[in-house]
């Protein structure tokens, strides 16, 4: 007897040529009821089905192996129709109900394969808005998208926006051809008329031989100049005509429900940040679920910045240029309040977003080094270099510095250091600091500042005041034995914070929070477990009171404190006094949900 297990209905191959035998684990009643197809949906030409009323299946065989690489789906579609009917008062044979019922239960499981490869909310998502289409006229030439209350919408087709707006501009410098031909043809008929002029003139000067003809002359001139005059009032008029379709004001007509390339490139520019913040978050989402499939929880805020996803999100604040390595390793140079997305300068790999303190280079024309003695200041320094050269340090200090090797070292008063350049160094760099920084390019008289750089999302109305979990990875090159180095900050104005950092003076990652001014307190760990050019991922709970610090899939400390103000402001990689990060911040990941510890060891470890 025929039993219909728990089996899906759905079954793909990849063909490797020579195999023609393919087998399906789950029951028919009709081979008519299989369905097979190769790769975009196209049935084979000729094949046959064994095993029909096998409760384990069968086997599809093919006249001959379908082609190497080829996709071979093998699925179940029964018919959705009543077959047997019941005659009130006639037998009731078991055999004829198994049937019946072995059919609608194969019908089910169909109807499941479609269920479970549609798109859908998760059972456990909050209950919102029926996920239901625009109707055919608001959807129309549009791209689905979702509302912030999580409901389906049509949004523009910003392609088309653009290709409106580049037939717009292409009409604009339609016209402005026009215009300039229309000027030539009155350069043309101005040249005419002098000729013409220079003609009566001429006439008019053997009036005494030829006085009418030189009347005619003066006549053609006159006629002639004016159609010069008319000319180039033409070419005035097309030129006009030419600007307005190029750069009239957004929202100002230039014909009758027309509007300029300037327009629709501003309605454009205008669209595309929320349009692409929403796709970031979205791409987002979808890495940490593959990345941590156990998380059922999808963030509400994402920043991922190897990849320049949620850069949308951020205010950036440099009041100078600053360098960063690209992909090649090569040093580039980023302009004032743009943020330098940095590389590891040996593997090219992405590190992230790159955040450092305002730093002077001391030392003159840094990028074509040479000997030189500089005058300094009772401190510390550090110097650093790129390149395979070497420097020396005599004087006030000692000792040698090289690529990937910066020295260190104090001065207790004011004095004479002397940098000796040997071999190819191409850039060098004397700071004060204990942490070498991005090199700092110098005239050849003087020194230069690079500014410090103040990267922030000052909008967090997503953000779930009650509670939530913060999970960031970023990257030090150099880990500072005495300094604070700032990775995150949420906060509520100074006196109410959540601040996540690296004390180097302890060597430990340490989470402090400070609520109403007065109660405070602080966790602790990866005691020890930061070294130079390492990445690290570091998550917390924040919200609720109880406070809860992981560092790389481990639960490091928890506390109880009473929970700061709703915070307003996000810093990266500094707080409210400075302490600046020096170094690269890669990833950060915000939930509106106080997660569980097994929650927040997954997504750290």
């Amino acid at each position: 007897m025929l039993t219909v297990e728990d089996t899906r209905p759905f079954v793909q191959y990849v063909a490797d040529g020579s195999q023609t035998d393919f087998t399906f684990p789950f029951a028919i009643t009709d081979a008519a009821d299989l369905v097979v197809t190769f790769d975009d949906g196209a049935p084979p030409t000729s094949h046959t089905v064994s095993g029909v009323g096998q409760s384990d299946g069968g086997t599809v065989t093919f006249d001959s192996a379908p082609a190497a690489d080829t996709r071979i789906t093998i699925h179940r579609a029964v018919t959705i129709a009543r077959t047997t009917d019941f005659v009130a008062g006639g037998a009731f044979r078991a055999s004829a109900i198994n049937a019946e019922l072995d059919r609608l239960t194969m019908m089910l499981q169909d109807l499941g394969v479609r269920a479970d490869t549609a798109v859908r909310r998760a059972p456990f998502d909050v209950d919102g808005p029926d996920l239901v289409l625009p109707d055919t006229a608001a959807r129309a030439s549009s791209v689905l998208a979702f509302d912030a209350n999580g409901a389906v919408t049509a949004l523009p087709d910003l392609k088309q926006r653009a290709e409106t707006a580049i037939a717009k501009a292409d009409e604009a410098e339609q016209s402005a051809t026009d215009a300039a031909n229309s000027a030539d043809a009155a350069a043309t008929s101005a040249s005419n008329a002098q000729s013409s002029a220079d003609s009566a003139s001429t006439s008019a000067s053997n009036a005494d031989t030829d006085a009418a003809n030189a009347a005619d002359s003066a006549s053609a001139a006159d006629t002639s100049a004016t159609n010069a005059a008319q000319s180039a009032t033409d070419a005035a008029d097309s030129a006009s005509t030419a600007h307005a379709w190029a750069e009239e004001a957004e929202d100002v007509e230039v014909a009758s429900g027309e509007f300029s390339a300037h327009h629709w490139a501003k309605k454009a520019a205008a669209e595309l940040p929320s349009e692409r913040t929403r796709a970031d978050l979205a791409i987002q989402r979808t890495r940490w679920g593959l990345a941590v499939p156990s998380v059922a929880a999808v963030p509400a805020f994402a920043l991922d910045f190897p990849n320049e996803l949620g850069l949308d999100h951020l205010s950036v604040t440099r009041a100078s240029e600053g360098t960063y390595r690209a992909p090649d390793g090569a040093i580039r140079t980023a302009g004032a309040d743009t943020l330098r997305l940095d590389h590891d300068p040996a593997t090219g790999a992405p590190l992230g977003a790159l955040v450092e303190p305002e730093r002077t280079n001391l030392l003159h024309d840094s990028f074509n080094p040479a000997d030189q003695t500089r005058t300094l200041a009772a401190g510390t320094y550090t110097v650093s270099l790129v390149g395979s050269g070497s420097v020396d340090l005599s004087g006030g200090a000692t000792g040698t510095v090289s690529e990937g090797a910066p020295l260190t070292f104090t001065l207790d008063a004011q004095a004479d250091v002397t940098f000796a350049v040997s071999g190819a160094v191409t850039a060098f760099q004397c700071e004060a600091g204990t942490l070498p920084t991005s090199l700092i390019a110098t005239p050849s008289g003087g020194t230069a500042t690079r500014a410090a750089d103040d990267v922030h999302v000052t909008n967090l109305g997503w953000l779930n005041g009650d509670g939530g979990s913060v999970v960031v990875q970023a990257h030090l090159p150099r880990v500072s034995t005495s300094d604070a180095q700032r990775l995150l900050t949420l906060e509520n104005d100074e006196p109410d914070r959540h601040n996540l950092f690296w004390n180097g003076a302890n060597t430990r990652a340490l989470l402090f929070a400070k609520a109403g001014g007065t109660s405070q307190s602080i966790v602790s760990g990866l005691i020890d477990g930061w070294a130079d050019g390492e990445t690290h991922t570091l998550g917390f709970t924040f919200g609720t009171g109880d406070r809860r610090l992981f560092a790389d899939g481990s639960k490091e400390a928890a506390d109880t404190i009473a929970a700061p103000a709703t915070p307003t402001l996000m810093r990266l990689g500094s707080f409210h006094a400075g302490g600046y990060w020096t170094g690269q911040i890669t990833r950060i990941a915000v939930y509106n949900r106080v997660l569980s510890d097994a929650q927040m060891t997954a997504l750290t470890g």
